[in-house]
Order: C-alpha cells, then structure tokens, then sequence
C-alpha cells in the first residue's frame, strides 16, 4: 500500500471520534485535569500557539523562568509525565522547526476556551486545545500550498472532516445528518481509486457548512 492510500484508510477509516465522544472526553477533561496523550505519537510534546497571555507557573512552568506568553508566540509544549507537570518552551519562528505558523492547530490560554473545541490537557486555568477555526486555517494554507502534493491535500480533507465533527458538539440541531453524509463521504474516498481528490475538497466543505463552522478563532 502506497502513503496516499495508507493516509486515505487511516484518515477516513471511520467516524470513530464522533461529536458525542469529544463531548465526553471534554468532559472527563475539564472535570479531572486529565490529558489525552495522543496514542499514536512518538513525540514528547507538540508546538501550540498562545491565545492570550500564558504567564508561567508552578502548574505550568514556561522556560525561560517567569516568562510571559503573549497573544500568538511559539511554544512548544512538553505532555505531562504522570508524576509531574506539563511545561512550555517559549520559540521564535524558525522554518526548520515548522513550515509555517499556520501549520499550528493547537492553543493554549489561561481561561476556557469558548465551544466549539477538543480539549487535550487542562491543569487549573490552562487550557490546551484545537479548535475548528485552527483546523479551517491549517487546511485552507496546505489547499494554497500543496504543490500536487496528494498527501497534502489529504490532510486538510481530514482537518475540514475534523472540524466538522468538534463543530456538532456545540451545533447539534443537524448533526445525525451531518454525520450520515459526512460517513457517506469517508467511504467514497477510501474506495476511489481513480478520482482527483480536489473532487472531494468542495463536499467537504460543504459539510462543514452545514454544520454550522464559524471559522473565526
């Protein structure tokens, strides 16, 4: 199996984390300060960008020592060990590091997100989060630079499919038809073999719409 339709299977598998079971991981989330490790990275950390100021603190301690993080700065995020605390590393934009801000999907605040959103980690006031927004203007940069990059335009099929879905936990008027079309539409693109996948960047588009997406952050 080749990367494009290794990416198309895992992708697109299934609807398997539907707007129900976000709404519940929030929960768990935001009730127990716990975090949801993503079980497929190798990585200790990711880089998120700072919505709002994030001053450090024992919670969260932000290098270098009492630091500030203004609105938008770079920081790398280091996931909690079970016997410690999260803690940041403040960076300056370097293309070496990552292609582009806009590449970035994760936020962090100091106060609660406002829905829709999928939380990952939370430890007193801090919040670490994606939110379809950050989702929209990840997809839409790799759509304008994907360079005939199939795997690039696979991706942000998947961020507007994702968005989508954080986007039914707060939007639920239409969400069962939502979500029928929009599994209606993983399968299709599993099973082509053929089609140029620009034919489904406007289908998902058009579920995003129709849940609703606001795509302001």
């Amino acid at each position: 199996m080749d990367r494009r339709n290794f990416l198309k299977s895992s992708m697109f598998g299934s609807t398997a984390i539907i707007a129900s079971q976000i709404s519940n991981i929030n929960s768990a989330i935001e009730n127990d300060g716990a975090f949801n490790l993503p079980k497929k990275s190798t990585s200790h950390g990711l880089f998120a960008i700072s919505y709002g100021e994030v001053l450090g603190s024992r919670k969260f301690p932000l290098r270098p020592d009492k630091a500030i993080a203004s609105d938008g700065s770079l920081i790398w995020f280091v996931w909690p060990s079970q016997k410690g605390n999260a803690r940041g590393y403040l960076k300056q934009y370097d293309s070496n590091l990552i292609e582009s801000p806009e590449m970035i999907v994760h936020r962090i605040r100091m106060t609660k997100p406002e829905p829709p959103c999928y939380l990952y980690w939370r430890s007193g006031d801090y919040y670490m989060y994606k939110s379809p927004g950050s989702l929209v203007k990840r997809a839409s940069y790799l759509l304008h630079h994907h360079n005939d990059d199939q795997c690039r335009i696979l991706q942000a099929l998947s961020d507007f499919r994702f968005a989508t879905l954080i986007n039914l936990t707060f939007h639920s008027e239409n969400s069962e038809s939502v979500l029928n079309d929009l599994a209606d539409l993983d399968n299709k693109i599993r099973q082509d073999q053929e089609s140029d996948l620009d034919y489904y960047i406007n289908k998902y588009k058009d579920l995003l719409t129709k849940s609703r997406i606001d795509t302001e952050e």
